[in-house]
């Protein structure tokens, strides 16, 4: 080798690494997160990323904090839209990224051939929930959505996921090996305790929630799966025992007005607070004693994660990696069945009563947090895992470019 020639390694590390990240659209949820935090965080000096919507944008791009991402919206037309793939292989040419990352059902295909048109050197598929879309879907179009997914999944450069529940129903619908598929778990940022003590002051001054009342409290999108009906029924339950007791609703989604009207009915405005989306959750987590989780299905939970790293004990539902998350030994809380308001309510019942074992969940949450979840251990795994995706593919790197 010519000692004056550069090494591959530092021939392909000369300026920053473009990366294109593909979602359907930046309405505020746990992939949005995700995309938004790994754009913020990525060190500047080595990556380059950009958002594609095939939609449109949302409120979730105002969780980004950097200047320099693009958010580029393709605006795609309700049912099929045969000339998406051309717009979204325009774009993919005109930002020249080393990798295109898609992610779920929803990104896939249409990452899957525009990469081709467009010549990208590295695709990353990203599955981060319910697998195939809808949970719902059955017979003749699941099974050829499966092949089709699988067709899609061998021809990309890797596969990631943040749960091995996830790994194994990605298995499970079309066959592609979960040994396959990388798992990096979430990682959340620690709160400011400074900043928490005083959020929790102000928002709970805001809702009418004394000082020794306790809040119980859950985040997401407000949609079937997430189960915030059971959370309500669950709460009702647990109001009739202990009146100095609240439930915060943190989120948004087509299901709201729905839980408002239903609200209404029960007469509960004081105690039951349906706050919409915010921007920054963190301030509403320092709000609540007591966190729940009620989805029906699940990957891994980023609001699960906030919550630990809030400090906050927890009952959360028995589905995807949420007991591999709080469970096992020092819990960080209790895991109960979905779709299962009695034995929820019955394990609030026993938190809210007592205090010593809030504070030992409460304890062990921070404890997890710090050891396995925040926010530099996902970056540092992420930046692993592009690295050796890109050294793989170093040879195509210089020509993308140029």
């Amino acid at each position: 080798m010519n000692p004056n020639q550069p090494s591959r390694q530092e021939a392909i590390s000369d300026e920053p690494w473009r990366i294109a990240f593909v979602v359907h659209g930046l309405d505020p949820g746990g992939i949005e997160r995700f995309v938004t935090t790994l754009c913020n965080s990525l060190p500047r000096d080595q990556y380059a990323p950009s958002i594609i919507c095939l939609a449109h944008s949302g409120k979730a791009a105002a969780w980004l904090r950097r200047d320099d991402v693009p958010v580029i919206e393709l605006k795609k037309r309700r049912g099929n839209d045969p000339r998406l793939l051309v717009r979204l292989a325009q774009t993919l040419r005109r930002l020249k990224p080393t990798v295109v990352q898609s992610h779920n059902w929803g990104t896939l295909v249409e990452t899957t051939i525009a990469r081709r048109m467009a010549k990208v050197p590295t695709h990353v598929h990203a599955e981060r929930g319910t697998v195939l879309g809808r949970l719902e879907s059955h017979g003749w179009r699941m099974r050829a959505r499966a092949l089709v997914m699988r067709r899609c999944l061998d021809s990309s450069d890797a596969v990631v996921t943040n749960a091995h529940a996830v790994a194994r129903r990605v298995e499970s619908a079309c066959e592609f090996a979960a040994r396959r598929i990388t798992v990096i778990p979430n990682g959340v940022p620690t709160p400011c305790q400074h900043l928490h003590a005083e959020s929790r002051f102000r928002i709970r001054s805001q809702l009418g929630i004394r000082p020794n009342d306790l809040a119980i409290g859950t985040v997401g999108r407000l949609v079937p799966v997430k189960g915030f009906d059971v959370a309500i029924d669950a709460f009702r339950r647990v109001h009739k025992s202990y009146r100095q007791t609240h439930l915060i609703i943190v989120g948004d989604g087509p299901e709201k007005p729905a839980l408002a009207q239903y609200l209404r009915g029960l007469g509960m405005a004081e105690h039951i607070h349906l706050v919409g989306h915010q921007a920054d959750v963190s301030q509403w987590l320092a709000a609540m004693d007591i966190y729940i989780n009620t989805s029906r299905s699940e990957g891994m939970s980023q609001a699960i994660l906030e919550a630990m790293a809030a400090g906050l004990p927890m009952v959360v539902t028995d589905v995807g990696d949420n007991a591999i998350l709080v469970g096992g030994s020092d819990s960080c809380g209790s895991i109960v069945p979905a779709d299962d308001p009695s034995e929820l309510a019955k394990h609030l019942i026993e938190l809210v009563a007592d205090a010593g074992k809030r504070h030992t969940f409460s304890e062990n949450s921070r404890a997890r947090h710090a050891s396995s979840y925040t926010l530099d251990s996902m970056l540092v795994a992420y930046d692993r895992f592009y690295r050796r995706l890109i050294e793989r593919t170093g040879h195509a790197l210089s020509a993308a470019r140029t």
